[in-house]
């Protein structure tokens, strides 16, 4: 499917909601992969690393395993909270919605960047997930080429994020 690939969110855009950071220091950058398909997790690996996106990253294969992430970060402060999660919406146990709604009732990571990752072009789910607060929707496309810009679209969020005017994420 050419021309599928990144689509920010229903109205086209990335969506800045979380203040920038006061830390001084320059700190380990940290990604949670949600995927439960082994091919889509490393095609989402391989475009970041294409992209250059240095960060920790974490993955988990079903969305207990992902509500438990977030609940192991909020127990534990030396434990870091990811700073993006690409989420996929159809996953085992706990779809997207359900763990983008745990995500943000996390005391610590409520305000996580996350980029949905999906098969789906469903103005249904786009919608629920821009209400549940993702900053971004990205389909999976079937070509590799219009995967790998999954890469940029993560830099794009990242450069959001570091926006010292406080308009960013």
């Amino acid at each position: 499917m050419a021309g599928s690939g990144a689509s920010q969110n229903p109205e086209g855009r990335i969506s800045a909601s979380r203040s920038p950071s006061d830390e001084t220091t320059e700190r380990r950058r940290h990604i949670l992969i949600v995927e439960d398909n082994k091919a889509d997790a490393w095609l989402i690996r391989e475009a970041l690393e294409r992209a250059s996106v240095s960060a920790e990253l974490h993955e988990v294969d079903d969305g207990e395993k992902a509500i438990r992430f977030f609940e192991n970060v909020d127990a534990d402060p030396d434990v870091a909270c990811p700073d993006l999660i690409l989420l996929d919406i159809n996953m085992p146990r706990y779809k997207g919605g359900v763990i983008l709604r745990h995500l943000r009732a996390s005391r610590r990571c409520k305000k996580a960047l996350v980029l949905v990752v999906t098969s789906s072009d469903s103005e249904r789910d786009r919608g629920e997930m821009a209400g549940l607060g993702a900053n971004g929707y990205f389909r999976k496309p079937s070509e590799l080429a219009e995967f790998m810009k999954l890469g940029q679209l993560v830099q794009e969020l990242r450069a959001l994020s570091d926006d010292p005017s406080g308009s960013g994420v």
